[in-house]
Parts: C-alpha cells; sequence; structure tokens
C-alpha cells in the first residue's frame, strides 16, 4: 500500500459554480486499502484516496 497511481478526471470539480480543476486534469491517486476476495465467492476491493491535482501543470495537494 501507498503505490500512487496517475489518472485524470472525468468530471471537472466545481465549488460555488467555479471550476477549480478542469474535466481531464491529471491526479495522483494513493492506494490505501486492498481486500482479496475468498478463493470460492467475494469481490476484491481497492481503496484509494485522491492525493494531489494538476492544475495547469500546478501540483496541489489534497487533505481531507
Amino acid at each position: 500500500m501507498g503505490e500512487i497511481y496517475k489518472a485524470s478526471l472525468d468530471q471537472p470539480i466545481v465549488v460555488d459554480n467555479v471550476t477549480i480543476a478542469p474535466k481531464g486534469a491529471d491526479v495522483d491517486l494513493k492506494l490505501i486499502d486492498v481486500q482479496s476476495a475468498g478463493k470460492v465467492s467475494g469481490v476484491s476491493q481497492l481503496k484509494v484516496q485522491l492525493d494531489k491535482i494538476y492544475v495547469e501543470k500546478t501540483p496541489y495537494t489534497v487533505t481531507s
């Protein structure tokens, strides 16, 4: 865990009708939890956390 994965926003982030991160902005996601399915049945789960958003090539760290 703790690995960082690159992704992009499929929707813009809008606060009070102001776009703060456009659709397609690059983001870093951090893997925070992995749960494997059982051998017979079940569902595997990955939990990721938004770590950084890049707006016009400037990185912004996200805290929650």
